[in-house]
């Protein structure tokens, strides 16, 4: 991967992260149930609100813990 790939798939990942919780929340106003049981119970005890919460919240985690992981090895690398 090259030097600015990473960052870049990581804007890509942070980008359908957004996506997906403005899809589902459309879907779910359309009627649609949460397919995924542990969404569905935060759905379920925090709204629309705290799924918002919830699901950015894991994502931004993750991505952030993919930066620093690819951070902490480039500089090692370059």
């Amino acid at each position: 991967m090259g030097d600015d790939e990473l960052p870049i798939a990581l804007y890509v990942l942070a980008a359908l992260n957004v996506a997906d919780v403005v899809l589902t929340l459309i879907m779910l106003e359309a009627g649609g149930i949460e397919a995924n049981p542990v969404m569905a119970a935060v759905l379920k005890r925090g709204g629309p609100g705290g799924f918002v919460v919830v699901k950015l919240g894991l994502a931004g985690g993750g991505i952030a813990i993919l930066h620093r992981l690819w951070s902490r090895d480039h500089i090692r690398l370059a």
